[in-house]
């Protein structure tokens, strides 16, 4: 499963060639609060602004940066494969098909 992933995402990348990603900011000025002292409560100084203003999506229990960059990631690896079965006239599961014939 881990491996058949790897190699669609390798594949991908091949046929799609160099993606330029935006530029991301690294540091959010809106993401911190202010209002709050960082020696009485530094998760809530350097998180607060982040947290307001970040909703949790459905089907989550938890959610943080981390999820909020692996969901990113994802969209954008979708969007990459789904431009390049497109270009080609690939159907989703048609790789199936071809493999199973070679």
């Amino acid at each position: 499963m881990h491996s058949t992933r790897i190699m669609a995402l390798t594949l991908a990348l091949a046929v799609a060639g160099p993606v330029v990603a935006a530029p991301v900011r690294t540091f959010v000025p809106a993401d911190f609060d202010t209002t709050c002292a960082p020696c009485l409560d530094f998760d809530r100084f350097a998180n607060g602004g982040w947290k307001a203003h970040t909703k949790m999506p459905p089907g989550y229990s938890n959610y943080g940066a981390f999820d909020e960059l692996y969901d990113r990631n994802e969209a954008v690896l979708r969007g990459i494969l789904e431009a390049a079965t497109s270009e080609r006239g690939l159907k989703p599961g048609s790789h199936r098909c071809a493999r199973m014939r070679a």
